[in-house]
């Protein structure tokens, strides 16, 4: 079922995956908000769209990339949100997103594995561990990602409407070298499919 997405303002994000950054784990332990939350989520990779869909707790959202600035920042924003079971006019609009042909449903509720019914379209189970800090006042969060049966990899991500903020935590906390590297990029690289996008 639809659920019409509430008007918010889109936020700069910058994220960094590594197999290890327990030395920025132990740099920002005094900024930790509470204890690390595990959720399992299950997320649907197109070969060659930047869209990102997944589902937690029975919510299906998807999100696309409006915008990427000089520094690699990237502007994101939801474009739906449904909750399961999902409808006809749910798979519709994803697969629109993702410029792709819509595969044949009918007007029953649709279940998780008609998400991804065509070889384009990976579905992926992941385990993501978050740990909420604050920096400098600014939202970030620390994760330990595991994606189906390949390694766990730990992330550092923050994000904020206005870039210069985040420009300015990254230089403070030296990671102002390290590249974007999104949270759809980063499952495909961990499951070693290529970069292959249309702009979509």
């Amino acid at each position: 079922m639809s659920t019409v997405v509430p008007v918010a303002i889109p936020r700069w994000q910058w994220r960094v995956f590594a197999p290890d950054l327990s030395w920025l784990t132990r740099r920002l332990a005094a900024t930790h908000t509470g204890p690390m939350t595990w959720s399992e989520e299950v997320h649907f990779v197109c070969a060659h769209s930047s869209h990102h869909a997944w589902v937690q707790h029975d919510m299906l959202e998807l999100r696309w990339r409006k915008q990427t600035d000089a520094d690699g920042f990237e502007l994101w924003d939801t474009i739906l949100k449904a909750s399961a079971p999902f409808t006809r006019d749910d798979v519709k609009r994803l697969y629109a997103a993702w410029g792709l042909s819509m595969p044949e449903v009918d007007d029953a509720p649709v279940g998780l594995d008609r998400l991804a019914a065509v070889p384009a379209v990976q579905r992926v189970s992941v385990t993501r561990g978050a740990q909420a800090l604050r920096v400098h006042g600014v939202s970030c969060t620390l994760e330990s990602v595991a994606a189906a049966d390949r390694p766990s990899l730990q992330s550092f991500a923050i994000e904020h409407e206005d870039p210069s903020v985040i420009r300015h935590v990254l230089r403070d906390i030296g990671l102002d070298t390290r590249s974007n590297t999104n949270f759809l990029q980063g499952l495909k690289t961990a499951l070693g499919m290529g970069p292959n996008e249309t702009g979509r």
